[in-house]
């Protein structure tokens, strides 16, 4: 599905994997949540048997969970040599370790946001066991935005955001907080870190202002 998305976008798929770590929602849909251990190995395979599929005529692949035995998968992707590979996590020993092998991008969840340098040190290390420049790996980051046009606004915006966002931590230590330029200072700084991509959250989605403010305000310092 996602080679046949990528032939219809031209090229424009994004394809990111995880581990799983919401055991409701394993259960909600009939899935056994395997231990972490096992998870990881099963992500890895995955991770495997994907650029096999779009970058080999035909696929074969024996793992312990996953196996493929000369499998076609057509049409191949638009993008060469195979779509990139997201794959988001934090695990020091195990998750770092299987991006730092496969991932052509990590996404680090909002959740580890804080540790950001220990994780991305930690990542380094890992590329260098296999080889691999991390300059090559893109690093996006997970994180909430509480956007303000007014700085009065903001701890009544921020304290909403903690209701709803604070099984991440705490949001305005985590998150992209403040007025437009309070934004462009913290994206600036992760800049500089290697964060070179977002994945969202604002903690008033359903307000089209904020987007409307992020798009006008924020993005442009960005071109």
């Amino acid at each position: 599905m996602a080679s046949t998305l990528d032939v219809i976008s031209n090229g424009r798929v994004e394809f990111a994997i995880g581990a799983g770590w919401f055991e409701e929602e394993f259960h909600a849909y009939g899935y056994d949540f395997p231990a972490m251990k096992e998870r990881m190995e099963m992500l890895k395979e995955a991770a495997q048997i994907l650029k096999l599929m779009w970058t080999d005529e035909i696929a074969t692949f024996a793992g312990r969970h996953y196996s493929v035995k000369n499998a076609p998968c057509n049409p191949k992707p638009v993008q060469r040599p195979h779509i990139p590979v997201c794959i988001g996590g934090s695990g020091e020993k195990l998750l770092l370790r299987i991006v730092a092998e496969l991932a052509d991008e990590w996404n680090c969840p909002a959740s580890s946001a804080i540790d950001f340098d220990r994780k991305h040190s930690i990542l380094r290390s890992h590329c260098e066991e296999f080889g691999r420049d991390i300059e090559d790996i893109t690093i996006s980051q997970q994180t909430v935005c509480v956007l303000v046009e007014n700085r009065k606004d903001l701890p009544e915006k921020l304290e909403k955001a903690q209701r709803r966002y604070g099984f991440f931590g705490n949001i305005e230590k985590l998150g992209i907080v403040g007025t437009p330029e309070d934004c462009v200072r913290k994206i600036s700084a992760d800049m500089e870190k290697g964060i070179s991509k977002y994945t969202i959250f604002f903690s008033d989605v359903m307000n089209p202002k904020t987007i409307e403010l992020f798009a006008k305000e924020v993005i442009p310092e960005f071109r």
